[in-house]
């Protein structure tokens, strides 16, 4: 039993979350499975409580209503085990799960167990703008970021933030060449992240 999930699913767009199961010989094989979302609030979420459960054979739509953050999805089918040794057949349940974070680039918050970067393309032209999402898991920090381009630095800067969606945008010139690298570091109670 495998789950399939992207990592960032944005809200409004299309998405595939999917499971796939094979036999031992591993031909594909169709199984009813069990499967209930949960929020993730801390990066080692290890009790917590589902907040949508239902069955599927292939896919999954998510519910309506989730707020922007993280997510595990996780799935159980019935799999029928003979033992060779004794003949006795059993039935075992099979668990696969898979992580991802609902992301919607209208909101200002969300709540993240990890550190959370976006970038909802690669191409940087005219046409098309760099855009980069940044979320820290931690509230209250201060952010410090520094973009260069070649041997070139373009922007630096320092701000606290709350709990609040960083967005950078970075339009398109020419002696940019190649592109631009980000870096964004923060500190929190004297750690940096």
């Amino acid at each position: 039993l495998l789950a399939n999930a992207p990592q960032v699913i944005v809200n409004g767009e299309k998405y595939d979350i999917s499971i796939k199961a094979t036999s031992l010989d591993m031909k594909e094989v169709e199984v009813e499975c069990e499967y209930s979302i949960f929020r993730r609030e801390k990066s080692d979420d290890t009790h917590m409580e589902a907040i949508h459960k239902g069955h599927t054979k292939k896919s999954v739509v998510l519910p309506d209503g989730l707020a922007p953050g993280n997510y595990r999805i996780e799935f159980a089918a019935l799999d029928k085990v003979k033992d060779y040794t004794t003949g006795i057949e059993r039935i075992d349940t099979v668990r696969t799960s898979a992580d991802f974070t609902l992301f919607d680039p209208k909101a200002k918050t969300m709540n993240v167990a990890e550190d959370f970067i976006y970038t909802p393309s690669t191409e940087m032209d005219k046409e098309h703008p760099a855009d980069i999402y940044f979320m820290a898991e931690h509230n209250d920090i201060t952010l410090y970021w520094m973009v260069i381009a070649g041997d070139s630095l373009i922007d630096k800067g320092m701000k606290r933030v709350g709990n609040e969606m960083q967005h950078f945008r970075f339009d398109y010139k020419e002696e940019y060449g190649d592109g631009i690298a980000l870096t964004l570091l923060y500190i929190k109670d004297y750690g940096v992240h």
